[in-house]
């Protein structure tokens, strides 16, 4: 029968194995940090694109209300001329 005596190959692989875990463990905190980092990023990114669609929607509203003020002095000035017109007739 043959007896299997570890040589230096044993003890190489057997280390491995050994110190697989860490490694592992080393990955998944790499992984874990990436994706952090990945999540921090987008809210970031989220902030900003609402930020950015806040300034905006400001702008629309502003140029509405400055369209309906002249629309507003508009309707007055023809309302002033018909009132006018009808006085003088």
């Amino acid at each position: 029968m043959e007896s299997h005596t570890p040589g230096a190959g044993g003890h190489a692989e057997r280390d491995a194995l050994e110190a697989a875990p860490g490694r592992v463990a080393g990955i998944v905190e790499a992984a874990e940090r990436a994706a952090d980092e990945l999540r921090e990023q987008a809210e970031e990114r989220s902030r900003e694109r609402i930020a950015e669609a806040d300034r905006a929607a400001a702008n629309r509203v502003s140029a509405a209300e400055e369209e309906a003020e002249e629309l507003l002095r508009d309707a007055r000035a023809q309302a002033e001329a018909a009132r006018n017109d009808a006085v003088a007739a």
